[in-house]
């Protein structure tokens, strides 16, 4: 893998955008919109600057492959109680 980082995909919500898109569960994301995810742009901030509805290209690693896995954010309501 020719990155140190990155976010692994450990859940992803029934019916999420990130589930339509197709990741799965130990995929690394090193990236988002050709920005690569380090320690100055990290996962979580990467997505919550993200415009709802407006399309990200994700760079994925799932076992000795990379793919683009584009996802369109969208707001997901809270789980209440």
């Amino acid at each position: 893998m020719p990155s140190s980082f990155g976010a692994v995909i450990l859940n992803s919500a029934l019916g999420s955008p990130a589930e339509g898109a197709g990741f799965e569960i130990g995929d690394i994301v090193v990236g988002v919109n050709g920005i690569q995810i380090d320690l100055d742009f990290p996962f979580v901030n990467l997505l919550g600057f993200a415009e709802t509805g407006v399309e990200l290209n994700r760079f994925v690693f799932r076992g000795d492959q990379q793919f683009v896995i584009p996802v369109v954010p969208q707001i997901v309501s809270g789980g209440g109680s």
